[in-house]
């Protein structure tokens, strides 16, 4: 099976520039070598041919694959990113701006973590539901509640602190501002989601020198973070429930279908299945 990533729906939209060469979709794939040798292609295929770049992991016997792939590589990159974040412990107050793939995944990696308080924002409710059993401490959904509300909520939940660390996993350019007004003295704010188009905001400098805040951008997965994502896959995986997270399965017809539900933010987590 392939998952859909929300930079799929980016590209078709044209957010993402177009590609030099041509390219195949499906680049979150888990599934059985029967043969070796070929050229290179993606996984929206019933057979997909792997070249030396691509990356690819052994997934152990009694690691469900679907535990795997229903963070897709949402996991390598909230690893990623998280690792340029620093330590996160009991003293960690931590709001992560999303519901999607890369939100949950952030929000199981810092409760592992132990932080103090993890407030997830986003929709829809499934999601949230989600969020919650995978650590958050509370969520607040972003239709039905507004900016200045979320940010007196979030102060309440941290005795007036405000975020140690804030991370961006929504894509939405309304979630900077928000973003960087939650964060409390010594903060962090980690960009993940916003990676394509432009988006431009208005940041008071002032504030950033006043209380030592650090703004971090992350792009990229390393070899190793598809490595510990089915380490975690491995560990977790049964105990944390992770193939729950696969809320849509797709045949190959129906492509367009499922990148358009991924689009409207229906799933927790889609995958065609050939």
């Amino acid at each position: 099976m392939a998952g859909i990533c929300g930079s799929d729906v980016h590209r078709l939209s044209g957010d993402i520039p177009e590609p030099l060469k041509p390219i195949c979709f499906g680049h979150e794939v888990v599934g059985k070598i029967v043969a070796l040798g070929g050229p290179n292609a993606a996984g929206f295929r019933e057979y997909a041919t792997l070249g030396p770049r691509c990356t690819y992991i052994r997934i152990p016997s009694g690691t469900s694959p679907e535990s795997v792939i229903a963070f897709g590589c949402a996991m390598p990159t909230a690893l990623r990113g998280i690792g340029k974040l620093g330590p996160i412990n009991s003293q960690t107050d931590v709001v992560v701006q999303g519901a999607g793939p890369v939100g949950l995944a952030v929000t199981f990696l810092v409760s592992l973590a132990g932080a103090r308080t993890i407030t997830v924002i986003g929709d829809p409710a499934h999601r949230l539901e989600i969020a919650r059993s995978l650590g958050a401490t509370q969520t607040l959904s972003i239709s039905e509640s507004g900016v200045e509300q979320r940010h007196e909520k979030i102060k309440a939940f941290t005795n007036g602190r405000g975020a140690s660390m804030v991370i961006e996993a929504s894509g939405s350019k309304a979630a900077f501002p928000e973003g960087f007004n939650l964060l409390g003295m010594n903060g962090k704010y980690l960009i993940l989601g916003l990676y394509s188009g432009k988006a431009e905001a208005v940041i008071d400098p002032v504030r950033i020198n006043n209380y030592n805040l650090h703004i971090i951008g992350s792009l990229g997965i390393e070899t190793e973070n598809y490595l510990k994502t089915v380490e975690l896959a491995t560990v977790h995986g049964k105990l944390r429930d992770m193939d729950r997270l696969i809320t849509h399965r797709f045949p190959l017809s129906s492509i367009e279908d499922a990148i358009q539900s991924v689009a409207q933010g229906i799933p927790a987590k889609a995958v065609i299945v050939p």
